[in-house]
């Protein structure tokens, strides 16, 4: 450290010991006094550096650090979205499967209900088929009783209006008597089972 400061303030000095040392040349281009700023530039840039060194360094230093930290606050926010992203789409695939899975149940469930519709209208037919026939068959019996007693009633009602037509007191006389004829033969019938 002693040597590169001694080495320091002899290089500022140089150019003054250089400067009073020299005098002005005649024309042209002045080459000793670009020389000496350039000296002087190049000892001021030294110096400054070496002034400077620990304050650079520590600010290079600072920023590299800065920039490793923002890397790796870079590389944590990108692991983290990439995580972020893999449970989304591991939801998305998980829903586009759970939707697939309704789908086909819901496919499943209407092809059951159309089924189960189509069975519960063919019961529903034939209970109203067979319930029609019974109906059919009762009204078809029904009405043929009531023909039969419609027609017996004509029967009996032309064959009386025939018999006033046709008989007479004499055989309305003779009737009575074979109806009374018949009661007494069946009444002493009795009386003899019985006695």
């Amino acid at each position: 450290m002693n040597r590169l400061a001694s080495a320091l303030i002899c290089s500022l000095l140089l150019p003054s010991v250089a400067l009073a040392a020299g005098g002005e040349h005649g024309g042209g281009i002045p080459f000793d006094k670009i020389a000496l700023h350039a000296v002087n530039f190049v000892i001021l840039v030294g110096g400054l550096f070496f002034v400077a060194r620990t304050a650079i360094n520590d600010a290079v230093r600072n920023r590299t650090l800065a920039i490793r930290a923002e890397l790796d606050d870079a590389v944590r926010a990108k692991a983290e979205a990439q995580a972020q992203y893999d449970v989304l789409k591991a939801r998305l695939d998980g829903f586009e499967a759970e939707l697939a899975t309704l789908r086909a149940e819901g496919v499943a469930e209407s092809e059951r209900e159309a089924q189960y519709i189509a069975e519960r209208t063919e019961r529903d037919v034939t209970l109203l088929a067979s319930n029609t026939e019974r109906i059919i068959r009762d009204e078809t019996a029904r009405a043929r009783v009531r023909l039969q007693q419609d027609a017996a009633e004509l029967s009996v009602r032309i064959a009386e209006e025939l018999l006033q037509a046709r008989m007479t007191g004499d055989d309305q006389s003779r009737l009575a008597r074979e109806f009374l004829d018949v009661v007494n033969q069946d009444a002493n019938k009795e009386t003899v089972a019985h006695g």
